[in-house]
């Protein structure tokens, strides 16, 4: 029975890659361009301390970012967060929520955001003309589940948003 299993979701993966090349894909990066870049930042010290190789690992709080397959190794409800500042007033936030939900099941919830803060706007004179800021969030609802002792299968699905607000005009 083991085997049949083994067979079957090597032949869902094989169908999924195959599916996904003759797929058209309306999103193509431009040169000099990338979209929610705020998503490059490490999240956890573990994580970073590894070079963000840390997928395989994932079977913790994180996982939301790095591996929701990991879910399905969970063995308790765990939370975490991650404060950062940056260069002046800009500052990344995390916060993760994971809890088992059965015998090799996982449920958690993230959300990541980035904030600028108080950004001096000028006119194209180069006089001050009041104060904008931007922010940055990504909201994460992951679901994993344990196949084996060593197979999980995780899906994430996640929300982006953006604001970049007008600086006032005189």
């Amino acid at each position: 029975m083991t085997r049949n299993l083994y067979r079957r979701l090597i032949g869902a993966g094989l169908f999924m890659a195959v599916f996904s090349m003759f797929w058209p894909s309306p999103l193509q990066a431009s040169s000099g361009t990338e979209g929610a870049s705020f998503l490059d930042i490490p999240i956890g010290a573990g994580p970073a301390a590894l070079g963000s190789a840390y997928t395989a690992l994932a079977s913790d709080a994180y996982a939301p970012v790095w591996n929701p397959a990991g879910m399905g190794f969970l063995n308790g409800t765990e939370v975490a967060a991650q404060h950062l500042s940056y260069l002046e007033s800009i500052h990344d936030e995390f916060l993760s929520v994971v809890r088992p939900v059965g015998e090799g099941k996982g449920l958690g919830f993230s959300a990541q955001y980035l904030g600028t803060g108080d950004i001096a706007g000028t006119d194209n004179q180069g006089n001050p003309n009041g104060n904008y800021s931007d922010h940055y969030g990504a909201y994460s609802a992951v679901y994993g589940q344990r196949i084996t002792d060593r197979l999980s299968l995780g899906v994430t699905g996640k929300w982006i948003n953006a604001l970049f607000a007008e600086s006032p005009t005189q």
